[in-house]
């Protein structure tokens, strides 16, 4: 019995001593150089399918530059990390295009500029502000498990078995805020932010037996656990916010861009209050044009509703859940839903220049201008600009006129502009007849000759240093248009050059009509609030006058300033 007994421990002890040991695989397996993978999966995919959307929607037509702030962890969980700056970079920096990221630099920048190097750098149109915000560990924990245990005798020998599982399951939840900030102005840009959370759960299971047979016993445990990694969480939620707040930003469907995403309606609102703000004409043309991308090509691009837009929209709404009718809510259906194949970005042409809208025959001395139906809408990279108007009324020393201000027949006036950056400006005056007029730029030589584009951080005087406009016996609500654009603006180049030709009336009548209409396209600003002061040479010497600083003016978007002529 004692042979048996030895016997029994010897193989007892090879069995524990097989099952918790090293193996020769697991030992090969550590001793194996890591092998690198590329970290990307359906979530970092997205932002190379968004950068396909906006070359499909072809926005923005300019390149825009952005820079993360310091993005860090906000909570006291310390097995986070500490900064995230990286990971939003990378994230930008994957959507390419005419997307740009700027490191920021202070050490480097401040070293530069104390050992007298010149520093060129761009400056940003963006910045990215955000933290963690939340770290709940343990926010959901379950345990479950089982244990057991048997006695019995064989041949007056007692045995003994007892035994035990358990199972545990936890949840974490983690989360990230995301802003845009006007890296001008230093403000947030309302209603365009991301708040993403993300459930990261670990699983915890073991067991553990013992047996004891003849007097000798042995037991055996093993625990597993895993857990989803966090660091990896954080990364795709880096991804995912930048993807959202690009895209409320440029206001585009970006939720296609991840099938299980739900559509933002933040978006769609946008994308209808441009549409609302567009005059009658421009909306049905962008209609029309949108049909198009649904196969309905007998529809013309007329800017009226005829039957065949009628019966294209008749068509889709039942075969879909567009609106019947042309609204606002049509348009950004129509906007959001449009076929798109983002895994071939290069065969996509959403939006190509469509035929020209008929017009009624000009004047043989007149060329047609019509004006290209692309969307009207489509954000492009903001450009600072201030103005002010300055009148002397009878002849005495200047007065900044503000906004809804009233001037006299007789008065005289004048306009100054302060680009913020380089761009092409254009500045036009429009009577209470309805008549245009070319402020900037001119043919003629009261403005100096200047032309575009023009210099920022200049101030302009128009029609000119110590020159001044003056008021007709015509009556009634008169408009000054602010227009700047990064690149030239080819219909208003166009349009100006008719318009400096020896035109009769009804030429100049009709193309003026033209511009107006084009301009009506444009979204409008009408606020501005203080900016910088400017020294005008006036009647009474030197005199310091206010700028009103406007915000948000880009390719699409119109400053209008009004006053009363009386």
């Amino acid at each position: 019995m004692k042979i048996v007994h030895i016997i029994i421990t010897v193989l007892l002890v090879m069995l524990m001593s097989s099952c918790t040991g090293l193996r020769t695989k697991d030992i090969a397996k550590i001793k194996k150089i890591p092998e690198p993978y590329d970290q990307t999966n359906d979530y970092s995919m997205a932002l190379d399918k968004f950068s396909a959307m906006l070359l499909a929607y072809d926005i923005p037509e300019a390149t825009v530059y952005l820079m993360g702030k310091s993005v860090q962890n906000r909570t006291a969980c310390q097995n986070l990390p500490l900064d995230v700056t990286q990971m939003m970079a990378t994230a930008v920096n994957r959507i390419g295009g005419h997307i740009r990221y700027i490191p920021y630099y202070p050490t480097y920048l401040e070293l530069e500029l104390r050992l007298g190097r010149p520093v060129g750098r761009e400056t940003p149109l963006l910045l990215f502000d955000g933290a963690i915000t939340e770290c709940d560990e343990n926010l959901d924990t379950t345990e479950s498990g089982w244990n057991g245990s048997a006695v019995g005798t064989y041949k007056e020998q007692e045995g003994e078995f007892a035994g035990s599982g358990n199972k545990t399951n936890n949840l974490t939840r983690l989360a990230i805020d995301m802003h845009l900030v006007e890296y001008a102005t230093s403000v947030q840009l309302p209603r365009i932010q991301s708040s993403l959370a993300v459930d990261i759960r670990s699983i915890k299971g073991g067991y553990d037996f013992a047996i004891q047979i003849l007097g000798s016993g042995f037991g055996l445990n093993r625990s597993h656990k895993i857990t989803q990694g966090k660091h990896e969480a954080i990364r795709t939620l880096v991804d995912l916010s930048v993807l959202q707040v690009l895209g409320k930003f440029f206001q585009v469907p970006y939720w296609r861009c991840i099938p299980v995403m739900q559509p933002d309606m933040e978006v769609f609102r946008a994308r209808e209050e441009a549409f609302s703000r567009a005059t009658t004409e421009a909306r049905i043309a962008v209609i029309q044009h949108l049909l198009h991308n649904f196969d309905y090509n007998d529809v013309q691009i007329t800017g009226a509703i005829d039957d065949a837009t009628r019966r294209a929209i008749v068509d889709l709404s039942a075969k879909s859940q567009a609106p019947s009718q042309i609204s606002p809510q049509l348009y950004s259906y129509l906007f959001c839903n449009v076929p798109l194949d983002l895994s071939h970005p290069a065969t996509i042409q959403l939006f190509p220049v469509p035929a020209s809208v008929p017009e009624p025959e000009p004047e043989p001395e007149s060329l047609p201008v019509t004006p290209p139906h692309k969307r009207q809408e489509i954000i492009q990279p903001l450009l600072g600009l201030q103005t002010a108007v300055i009148y002397r009324p009878g002849k005495l020393g200047e007065t900044v006129l503000m906004s809804g201000g009233l001037l006299k027949s007789g008065d005289q006036y004048k306009i100054v502009v302060e680009p913020e950056q380089d761009c092409y400006l254009y500045v036009f005056q429009r009577d209470s007849a309805g008549s245009l007029f070319p402020i900037f730029p001119r043919a003629d030589k009261r403005d100096g000759g200047l032309t575009n584009p023009v210099r920022g951080k200049i101030p302009y005087e128009f029609p000119g240093e110590g020159l001044y406009f003056f008021l007709d016996q015509r009556r009634g609500e008169e408009q000054i248009y602010f227009f700047s654009s990064t690149r030239p603006d080819r219909f208003i180049e166009q349009a100006l050059q008719q318009l400096n030709q020896n035109l009769s009336d009804t030429g100049k009548r009709s193309i003026e009509k033209q511009l107006l209409q084009y301009l009506a396209t444009k979204d409008t600003i009408s606020t501005s609030r203080p900016g910088e002061s400017y020294l005008l040479k006036g009647t009474n010497g030197m005199q310091s006058i206010n700028l009103n600083r406007v915000q948000k003016l880009s390719n699409d978007k119109l400053y209008i300033f009004s006053f009363n002529h009386q």
